[in-house]
């Protein structure tokens, strides 16, 4: 769990033990989301043009939890090195997020697979150096809890514009 949590240049990986062939060695880990953003499937499979579909139908639901706002979000930025690498690692996690949504969701057509998605679908002001700030947090929680109460938390498609648009 600690290594998930840790972003790559702004928390330090976590070395784990490891052994491959005989020998034991330390291997590096961070969050994640730096190869994938939704790891449901391999990606052999949701790429496919002859989709996995089990031979018995099943009942099968797909239920994404998004911790981001997947709709643009304006935001301006100081022409600062660090300020620049993070808003543009920013808009690369979003778009990959959403890449890999999509591709989720239309494989879930295929199969005949429901989709469920939660996302912050609010601007919520977060910083990627304090990412576990108090106030974000519980502006985050209140939001998924006030979707949860008006039936309006799961979508079922992925959304990345404001709908009101």
């Amino acid at each position: 769990m600690i290594a998930s949590a840790s972003i790559p240049g702004v928390y330090p990986a976590v070395m784990i033990e490891a052994e491959s062939g005989g020998r034991r060695f330390q291997e590096m880990h961070s969050d994640g989301g730096s190869t994938s953003q939704v790891l449901i499937l391999p990606q052999a499979i949701l790429a496919s043009t002859n989709p996995l579909v089990p031979a018995k139908r099943q009942s099968v639901d797909f239920h994404v939890i998004v911790n981001n706002a997947l709709i643009p979000e304006f935001a301006t930025t100081r022409n600062r090195t660090l300020s620049v690498i993070a808003r543009a690692y920013s808009i690369l996690l979003k778009s990959q997020t959403q890449s890999e949504l999509a591709i989720l969701y239309n494989y879930a057509k295929l199969t005949g697979a429901r989709f469920h998605l939660a996302t912050i679908d609010a601007q919520v002001p977060y910083s990627m150096l304090d990412p576990y700030n108090a106030s974000y947090m519980q502006a985050v929680y209140d939001l998924g809890h006030a979707g949860l109460a008006a039936g309006t938390l799961w979508k079922d498609s992925p959304v990345f514009a404001d709908r009101r648009l």
